[in-house]
C-alpha cells in the first residue's frame, strides 16, 4: 500500500510525537520531588560571586562622597588603611568582611573614571552613544556622497 507525501509526513510525526510524550511521561513518573531548600541567610562573603560583590560595594560607596571610590582606585593602599577608613565606618567593616576587594581593586573599582567627573556611563548611556556614532558615520558618507556626486 502506497501513501501519499502528507499522509506519510503525518503518520512519521504523529508517530514521533506519541513516542516523545510517552518517554516525557516516563521521565516526569522517575523524577524525585526536589529536596526542600534551607532558606536562611548566608552572611559570609564567600558565598557572594564577584559581581554581586561589586554590586553591594557599590550600595555601600554611594552613602559617601562621589570622589571617594576615585581615590580608593587611585590608591589602593587605602583599603587596608583603618585610620583612612575611620570616617567611613560602613565601607571598613564590608572591606573587613570581603579582604578580596582589597586584593583586586583593579576589577571592583574600575567603574569609576580617573577624571574630574562623578559620571558613570550606564548601559543605556553606551547604547545611545552607539547608535549616535552610527547616525554621525551616516550623515558623514551621505554629505561626501554628496559632495563627490555634485562634483563628479
Amino acid at each position: 500500500m502506497r501513501f501519499s507525501r502528507p499522509t506519510a509526513f503525518a503518520a512519521v510525526f504523529l508517530t514521533s510525537l506519541s513516542l516523545a510524550t510517552g518517554a516525557a511521561a516516563q521521565t516526569r513518573q522517575q523524577v524525585p520531588s526536589p529536596a526542600p531548600r534551607d532558606t536562611t541567610a548566608v552572611s559570609t562573603g564567600s558565598q557572594m560571586d564577584a559581581d554581586e560583590m561589586r554590586r553591594a560595594l557599590e550600595a555601600v560607596l554611594q552613602q559617601y562622597p562621589p570622589s571617594l571610590p576615585r581615590i580608593l582606585k587611585m590608591d589602593p593602599t587605602l583599603l587596608t588603611n583603618e585610620g583612612y577608613l575611620q570616617p567611613y565606618p560602613q565601607l571598613a567593616g564590608f572591606l573587613k568582611q570581603h579582604p578580596e576587594i582589597a586584593h583586586n581593586p583593579a576589577y571592583f573599582f574600575s567603574e569609576y573614571g580617573e577624571n574630574n567627573s562623578y559620571y558613570r556611563e550606564t548601559p543605556q548611556d553606551r547604547a545611545v552613544n552607539m547608535w549616535r556614532s552610527t547616525i554621525e558615520g551616516f550623515t558623514i558618507g551621505g554629505v561626501a556622497l554628496a559632495i563627490f556626486s555634485g562634483v563628479a
